[in-house]
């Protein structure tokens, strides 16, 4: 490389759309370095050891560069590529685009390493071709109230937030409207005049303002295609749903018929006036404000023409739950590019895989779309199908104030979109429903009362890691480490890697904690952040919606995981099953936080650390989860020794379950502590305590359950302590070491109507009670649970056979194995957090 800061640029790149902006920060990144560029056209004109050539593979200088040097790639959507190349005189590095994301994406990498590097950076710049794993990758956000008009209004806050969005390689952006809010709800009135319908009016909304609403709609969309996103426009409720909600439009009937055609004629209205739309996502089900699956299909078809009637601008959107196969295929009918978002675990961020099962709940229900397509992909991904599936992930169900980010988590989470031959991803952004609906009276309040802790102008910066590894690690589960490293090294200096470590461990906790316990399944009633997760003695639940213990919850993934209540009956009943037990999860729970802590500690080390503003407001959400992992190891704890009191009588549970109890007390103590630093009041949604208050207004409920258990064990007689039920309980966690000790056969590709047999060979050290199980269901949830196959041994393998009668074309299958071993430990394989496999199953794709 050369020392004189000037670099020889051959610059091919648009001056509008999405590669203008890739130029504009990569000339950016080299003024603000002090680098000079020295503008040349053709990469012969220069002797120099290095210049640049910047441009799409489309673009003929490229082709003839990259073909001189034999360089073969493919012409795929949004390709990026860097090559270093032979001019005859020395190197050119051609980065390119296989179209203007690419380039985009191309080139905001390289200011990326520019400002960290400087010129050096391309002496570390390597060869490579990178094309997305998933051709949609999109984030929601949602407009709740005139709370969010500053950065609703603010075109510094988009130029901001689509910036960060297009560093990371989303590619799709959705702005949601009505939602559990009467404040555009509908929304055509907000924005545009409807003709024929001068009499249906926003309350209080003159004009001057809808003009600028609608302005403002539009600029979004400008400044999405600049960026290179897909401008998608939501709208969720069609009139408010419940009665909590002060209805804000005047004029509308509540003829369903009336409705429906006022209805269509604003959304055909908005569409006009707003060609920057480029897909309309529906909500269909009765939370729309529109009737039930019997009567509303006439209402959606309504709007479906609406949409159509834009000829193909506009994609349509019509999410899963609620929906009817007739919607679909109406919408199908109409010609219309057809996509059904759908859940991709009940409304929380759980383990990144697809639930095993439905909840019973779901289950019960399966005649009705607003239960059996509620959540996941239900039957959605039978084969073929004709619409695009999206999974969307509901990250305000339970990430919605933390700090998070876990690349493993992402790659995981990546690697699951596969199943249904879906297109992508939505997730929400962090923060969501921040206020509440527009029913609330109350002001605009900041995150943090502690001002020590505000290093950003917006709120949204400080989820920088959040958006860079669902980003990065969507486009490419082979993103180099090297892209995140940077930028914990600019956030965090020296203590960048121990950082990095905190975020990790941190980001397993609430997935965790999401999938082993569910009390209620609305997300706007159960807020894991923030949520006890119920009291041990329902009466003492500080929520009034809580007709449960906290033992008594099922978990949301019932398939793999042990409810407490449940695994203590079988505990009892000697008959232990194949998923992962209480004490397991605790386990960790428990080294999640650890592991935390020890990050945090060794972070602290390093010098000036504790001056730098951003650390200390992480170091506060580090270690609340920490001290919410630590408040769960224990609670699980107390509920399982009081259930086995409960059905048992012994007192040594009763004592060992208000020890516990009393611990998960202090640590809630810790965690409220802690979190004054937030703002007292978190009021997130809709009314009720279920997205409210804080920490320490759950306090009562815990001091409640720990007294109860004082008085319990104050009147049971002192002799009979100390005498355990004779019971085997299991305190292991699936170790690596033990899971990658076994080996299996099980193929990617099968045969329609042909027997699979599986073959399964396990290590000496491996002993269970009984043979190793084979679990394996179609990838159909409205099936419920796993069929099982005891498997046998030959020649030292279990052996097990899936009859081909069950293994149709239409589906695919899932299989994995479990078994329990003399010491009662649970081991599913491939199970969660496997070192080698991205699921806890293996997806067998069946082909005719």
């Amino acid at each position: 490389m050369p020392e004189k800061k000037e670099l020889c640029v051959i610059d091919h790149a648009e001056h509008d759309g999405p590669s203008a902006f890739g130029r504009e920060m990569f000339l950016k990144s080299l003024s603000d370095q002090g680098i000079n560029v020295k503008s040349i056209n053709y990469w012969t004109e220069t002797d120099e050891e290095c210049c640049i050539l910047i441009g799409k593979t489309q673009d003929r200088r490229v082709q003839q560069l990259l073909a001189w040097n034999n360089v073969k790639y493919e012409v795929e959507p949004e390709g990026v590529l860097y090559q270093w190349c032979s001019n005859g005189n020395g190197r050119v590095l051609v980065a390119a685009g296989t179209d203007d994301n690419g380039l985009m994406y191309a080139l905001l990498e390289l200011a990326e390493r520019i400002q960290y590097d400087g010129l050096a950076a391309f002496g570390k710049l390597e060869n490579c071709v990178e094309y997305p794993e998933n051709k949609i990758r999109s984030v929601s956000r949602f407009v709740m109230s005139q709370r969010d008009d500053e950065w609703f209004y603010s075109e510094e806050f988009w130029e901001f937030y689509f910036a960060r969005l297009a560093k990371y390689r989303f590619n799709r952006f959705v702005l949601i409207l009505g939602f559990d809010t009467p404040y555009m709800s509908p929304p055509y009135p907000f924005f545009v005049d409807v003709p024929g319908y001068a009499h249906v009016r926003a309350k209080n909304l003159d004009e001057g303002s809808k003009q600028k609403n609608l302005s403002q709609l539009r600029r979004i969309g400008q400044l999405c295609k600049n960026h290179g996103f897909e401008y998608t426009l939501a709208t969720w409720q069609q009139q408010p749903w419940t009665t909590n909600q002060k209805v804000m439009v005047e004029g509308l009937t509540q003829d369903e018929q009336v409705l429906a055609e006022y209805c269509a004629a604003g959304l055909r209205e908005l569409l006009t006036e707003c060609p920057e739309i480029e897909v309309l996502q529906l909500r269909v089900n009765h939370e729309s404000g529109i009737g039930t699956e019997q009567t509303a299909d006439e209402f959606w078809k309504k709007l479906i023409v609406a949409v159509s009637e834009g000829g193909t601008r506009v994609k349509l959107d019509l999410r899963a739950k609620g929906l009817t196969d007739a919607m679909i295929q109406f919408a199908l009918e109409q010609g219309l590019q057809l996509a059904v978002p759908t859940k991709y675990w009940c409304e929380h961020v759980a383990l990144p895989y697809h639930l095993t099962r439905m909840r019973e709940e779901e289950l019960q229900q399966l005649d009705n779309y607003n239960h059996s397509r509620r959540y996941s992909y239900s039957d959605l991904i039978r084969k073929p199908h004709f619409y695009d599936v999206i999974y969307r992930l509901w990250n305000y169900g339970s990430n919605t104030i933390f700090l998070w980010g876990d690349p493993d988590f992402c790659r995981r989470f990546s690697y699951s979109l596969n199943y249904g031959q879906s297109v992508g991803f939505e997730i929400t952004a962090p923060l969501s429903l921040k206020g509440g609906q527009a029913s609330f009276e109350d002001e605009p309040w900041p995150l943090f009362d502690d001002k020590t802790l505000v290093h950003y102008k917006w709120e949204d910066e400080r989820y920088w890691a959040y958006y860079l590894f669902f980003g990065r690690l969507t486009y490419s589960s082979k993103t180099m480490a090297e892209v995140w490293k940077r930028e914990f090294k600019a956030h965090f200096a020296e203590a960048a890697d121990f950082m990095e470590a905190a975020y990790r461990a941190a980001g397993k906790i609430l997935p965790l904690i999401a999938t082993y316990h569910m009390p209620v399944h609305p997300s706007l009633s159960y807020w894991p952040e923030v949520c006890t997760g119920a009291a041990l003695f329902q009466e003492h639940n500080f929520n009034p919606d809580y007709h449960i213990t906290f033992q008594d919850s099922e978990p949301s993934d019932s398939g793999l995981f042990y409810g407490i209540s449940e695994y203590v009956q079988d505990v009892l009943d000697r008959k232990v099953g194949c998923k992962y037990t209480p004490t397991q999860v605790k386990n960790w729970l428990s080294a999640f936080a650890k592991d935390v802590r020890s990050s945090i500690e060794a972070a602290e080390m390093m010098s000036d650390i504790s001056l730098n503003s951003e650390f200390q407001a992480t170091k506060v959400d580090m270690l609340m989860q920490a001290d919410l992992a630590e408040y769960h190891t224990h609670k699980i704890m107390a509920a399982m020794e009081l259930s086995f009191y409960l059905k048992t009588t012994n007192p040594a549970h009763l004592q060992k379950a208000y020890n516990h109890a009393s611990v998960s007390l202090q640590c809630w103590k810790v965690l409220s502590e802690r979190g004054s630093a937030y703002h007292d009041n978190l009021q997130f949604g809709v009314t009720g305590v279920g997205r409210s208050t804080n920490w320490k207004a759950r306090l009562p409920e815990l001091e409640k359950d720990v007294a109860k258990l004082k008085t319990m064990v104050a009147e049971t007689r002192p002799d009979t302590f100390g005498n355990d039920c004779d019971v085997p309980i299991s305190d292991q966690t699936n170790v690596p070491d033990r899971l990658m000790s076994f080996d299996s056969d099980v193929p990617e590709y099968w045969k329609a109507g042909q027997d699979l047999k599986v073959t399964v060979r396990v290590g000496e050290l491996c002993k269970f009670q009984g043979n190793l199980k084979m679990h394996y269901r179609h990838m159909n949830q409205l099936e419920g649970s796993f069929l099982l196959v005891e498997m046998s041994i030959h020649d030292g393998a279990y052996e097990g056979v899936i009859s081909g009668e069950y293994i149709t074309h239409e589906w695919d299958l899932m299989v994995y194995f479990s078994a329990v071993d003399f010491d009662h430990n649970v081991i599913i394989y491939p199970g969660v957090y496997h070192p080698k496999y991205l699921a806890p199953y293996h997806v067998v794709q069946v082909v005719q």
